[in-house]
Order: C-alpha cells, then sequence, then structure tokens
C-alpha cells in the first residue's frame, strides 16, 4: 500500500481498500502511513482516495509526530496540502490542524517559516472557516 501510494498507483490501492480498509492506517518504517506516502510525493487523487476510504487515517503520526499535513509542508507539496485540507473540511475535522510535531510546530508554523505564503493563507481561512469566522 505504501509503494503504491508513494508511485500514484490509483488501481493498486484501490484494490487493497478492497481488501481492507484498514490498510489505510498501517505504519511503516518511521511510522509513515500510505498518506503521508501520497502526501509526501503530491499524489491528491491517492489522498483522495484514503480520506474517502478511512476519514480517520489522517489523524495518524509517523516517529516525529507528524501527520500527513506536516509531511505535505514539509515536502513543499501545496497540492497535497490543499487536498488535505479539503479533505478534512469534508469530514469536518479541521481541529487536526492543530497537531503538534515533536518540536512543537503546528502545520501553520511550518508554513510560516518557510515562508510558504500560500499554505498560510489557506490555514489562515481554513481554520476561520472552521470557527466560524468565514463563510
Amino acid at each position: 500500500m505504501h509503494l503504491a501510494a508513494a508511485n500514484g498507483h490509483l488501481q493498486v490501492v484501490e484494490m487493497l481498500l478492497g481488501i481492507s480498509r484498514e490498510l489505510c492506517c498501517v505504519k511503516g518504517r518511521d511510522g509513515v502511513t500510505p498518506l503521508h506516502c501520497a502526501s509526501i510525493k503530491g499524489r491528491r487523487q491517492i489522498i483522495s482516495l484514503l480520506l474517502s476510504a478511512c476519514p480517520p487515517c489522517v489523524e495518524e503520526v509517523n516517529a516525529w509526530n507528524e501527520i500527513a499535513l506536516h509531511v505535505a509542508v514539509k515536502n513543499n507539496q501545496f497540492e497535497s496540502l490543499r487536498t488535505l485540507v479539503e479533505g478534512l473540511k469534508q469530514c469536518n475535522n479541521l481541529v487536526i490542524l492543530n497537531s503538534r510535531d515533536v518540536e512543537g510546530n503546528t502545520v501553520l508554523h511550518l508554513s510560516a517559516a518557510t515562508k510558504n505564503h500560500q499554505a498560510v493563507e489557506l490555514l489562515e481561512i481554513a481554520m476561520m472557516e472552521f470557527l466560524g469566522y468565514w463563510k
């Protein structure tokens, strides 16, 4: 599942999910999940598929306490980040944006630190929508 997600093999991921949706949460080396792998490589279709098959998989952390959004930002994958945020909106789980890695950084902290203005804006709007300030 990890290799299929990282390499964008949509049909293989669909087939594996047909066997068990729990495969979304299986952790590999360093606690990395298929969603982490897809987020690192910018595999937007895979991200959408994994989130729709198993919404709680977005809460899984790797060995550095990073969720998939952290790794998307760290790997400069803005489209992955956008897809993840849209998936979070659909399952009303934007509170996960406050998740902190082992260094205490949220996804917004990492975006600001790397001067990724697009990501900062996306995350600010998502949080305001979640809190009811933006419609």
